[in-house]
């Protein structure tokens, strides 16, 4: 048998209500969830489905030129930013693209071909960059598979707080979602990212074409 003290167990519920309280609250389409599950509706809160973990300052969740997989995050606490390269040439990901595995001084280890994939992205920390966004809690965004739609990520997700908390649903996840669950919270995520695009290619003219952000000074 498992012992758990009375107030540990107090505790544990009152984290799990929280949690999902926070989802109904910002989550796209998740309202009534925890009323649905209160009166039977429904056996298990989509929110069982995400899990929840915390990044430092500086760790990317999305990188701008790399395909990632489905994955739709919720930002419960810390910020993030959303960013793009000044210049595509100046994108480590490009740069892998064309030689993924070549570097004429230092030959890369193809015993341990992810750490030298992971050192060249590490190097454009520093590279300038176009601010496209800033998020904080609440705020829920996606990579472009999870909508789904082809093609690699046009931004980098890098936290900027000191930490950062985030519940994140990877395929395993939304696969686990109900159909009309998922296709809501998809409707909202479009409409945030054409809003994003459409709000940058007015601030930042060319910002998605690669033949002018070549020559951006």
């Amino acid at each position: 048998f498992l012992l758990i003290k009375g107030g540990d167990y107090a505790s544990l519920v009152k984290a799990g209500i929280e949690r999902l309280k926070f989802f109904d609250k910002h989550m796209p389409g998740a309202k009534e969830w925890g009323n649905q599950v209160a009166c039977g509706e429904r056996d298990k809160h989509p929110a069982c489905w995400f899990r929840e973990q915390t990044f430092e300052q500086g760790e990317k969740l999305l990188v701008e030129g790399i395909i990632a997989e489905p994955v739709i995050f919720l930002l419960r606490t810390g910020a993030v930013e959303l960013r793009r390269t000044w210049r595509p040439r100046d994108n480590p990901a490009w740069r892998l693209g064309l030689t993924p595995l070549v570097s004429n001084k230092h030959p890369p280890n193809l015993q341990h071909p992810g750490e030298y994939v992971r050192k060249q992205l590490r190097t454009g920390d520093d590279i300038a960059y176009i601010l496209c966004d800033t998020m904080d809690e609440g705020a829920s965004f996606c990579s472009l598979s999870a909508l789904p739609m082809p093609g690699p990520e046009p931004f980098s997700v890098v936290v900027t707080s000191p930490t950062c908390t985030v519940f994140s649903a990877s395929s395993r996840g939304l696969r686990q979602l109900l159909a009309n669950d998922l296709q809501t919270m998809r409707t909202a995520l479009v409409t945030d990212m054409r809003s994003r695009f459409k709000d940058l290619e007015e601030k930042w003219p060319g910002a998605f074409q690669v033949h002018i952000r070549g020559f951006t000074p």
